[in-house]
């Protein structure tokens, strides 16, 4: 009954559109009339075929309620069942608990030695591991790396709500979470800015942050303090990015990003283990979303002000037209005719995402290396010596080595 019914409205449907696009340049009235003379009929019919229950608005509404969240759980449930049977054959790590997979059992260590040592139990084979409702496929061999990553990288998207999810308020729709004709896009607008002659310009300001770092070190072992060496190095990555990309002293970036990036970037890192986070009605949520806006409000502001000086000039003759930093490098590819609120929002979130990308991984590399040359002082005296032969005038060099 229901499908006849459904055929009749959907050819009333028909006949409506059809024409009802003529009467409405005639007369609107008649197109009105048309159209409660065509859906009433069929429309009325299944109403008085409900059951006498679903007639009540409240019951209705409960059973539309019912209807979508059936309709999602199977959607869930068919989604995980396909998962589940193309990965059956993978082995999966032992410490799997219902409902949290993996999860805890990683969140009890130390993650990469803990996927490590499950990687070497499988021979760096493909292993599945579960995370809350979420499967992943952990990959080791470089076959397999450069299969996802290059061959056949259009075939894998990016995955947005569990790898990227706590971090997408920093990264935005920039180019690390694009994909598709945007991601061609993006990629194409950037790959301007980055030539390989970039790197002449980044070795002499990473040099400068390695001098002043390497003073506060001095400083330090004078007075017979100690530092937090992954903090500092934090701050270090934080002022070359500045410097390289956004023209900025190291310090303006002292002043700005310790204040309006790094609470965020620590609490997202939380949001990983603790997911919950991100749902609390905390002080803590209150002073990320303020922060937030904040660090979002100021990049903006930056990048139209900054916007408007190049184009000046560029205007004047007199002026050097050359782009001083990664980011007039990438305003000179960008069409003035393009330009507006959303271009600028667009290079608001590259931004963000470049200092993601390079501070945070860049100083736990550097705060790792030196942890593994204090355990080796062979291979920390040999850095010694290579230093002093590439710079020889280096202030202080290998003062601070102890």
């Amino acid at each position: 009954f229901y499908r006849r019914e459904k055929e009749k409205l959907m050819s009333a449907l028909s006949s409506y559109l059809t024409q009802g696009s003529g009467l409405l340049q005639d007369n609107v009235s008649r197109f009105l009339s048309l159209t409660t003379s065509h859906l009433a009929p069929p429309v009325q019919t299944l109403t008085q075929h409900l059951p006498v229950e679903l007639k009540e608005p409240k019951n209705a509404l409960l059973a539309g309620a019912g209807a979508v969240t059936l309709y999602a759980a199977l959607r869930w449930l068919y989604r995980n069942v396909r998962i589940w049977y193309a990965l059956r054959n993978l082995p999966k790590p032992g410490g799997r608990l219902p409902f949290f997979g993996h999860a805890l059992t990683l969140a009890g260590g130390s993650p990469w030695e803990i996927t490590e040592a499950w990687a070497k139990d499988a021979d760096y084979q493909p292993i599945v591991l579960d995370f809350l409702l979420e499967s992943g496929i952990h990959i080791s061999d470089p076959e397999l790396v450069r299969h996802v990553f290059d061959k056949k990288h259009k075939t894998y998207v990016k995955d947005l709500d569990l790898s990227y999810g706590p971090f997408l308020d920093l990264l935005g729709h920039g180019i690390i979470t694009s994909s598709g004709a945007l991601w061609e896009r993006q990629r194409k607008l950037l790959s301007v800015a980055f030539r390989m002659d970039i790197l002449e310009e980044t070795a002499p300001v990473a040099k400068r942050a390695a001098d002043r770092i390497s003073r506060k070190i001095d400083d330090a072992i004078a007075a017979g303090r100690t530092i937090d060496v992954f903090e500092e190095f934090r701050v270090l990555t934080l002022q070359v990015i500045s410097e390289l990309i956004l023209g900025m002293s190291p310090e303006e970036s002292e002043a700005i990003f310790p204040d309006l990036y790094l609470p965020i970037v620590e609490e997202a890192n939380l949001r990983v283990w603790y997911p919950w986070r991100t749902f609390l009605p905390t002080p803590t949520n209150f002073r990320y979303h303020t922060t937030l806006r904040a660090l979002n409000t100021f990049l903006q502001n930056f990048v139209m002000r900054r916007w408007t000086e190049y184009r000046s000039r560029l205007a004047d003759p007199d002026a050097s037209h050359e782009p001083r930093d990664i980011l007039e490098r990438v305003m000179a590819g960008m069409d003035p005719a393009d330009w507006g609120k959303e271009a600028a929002i667009y290079l608001r979130n590259e931004i963000k995402s470049f200092l993601l990308a390079g501070h945070e991984t860049s100083a736990s590399m550097l705060t790792w290396t030196v942890f593994e040359l204090s355990q080796h002082p062979e291979v920390a005296q040999r850095v010694i010596e290579e230093g002093r032969k590439v710079f020889p005038s280096a202030r202080g060099a290998g003062a601070g080595a102890g």
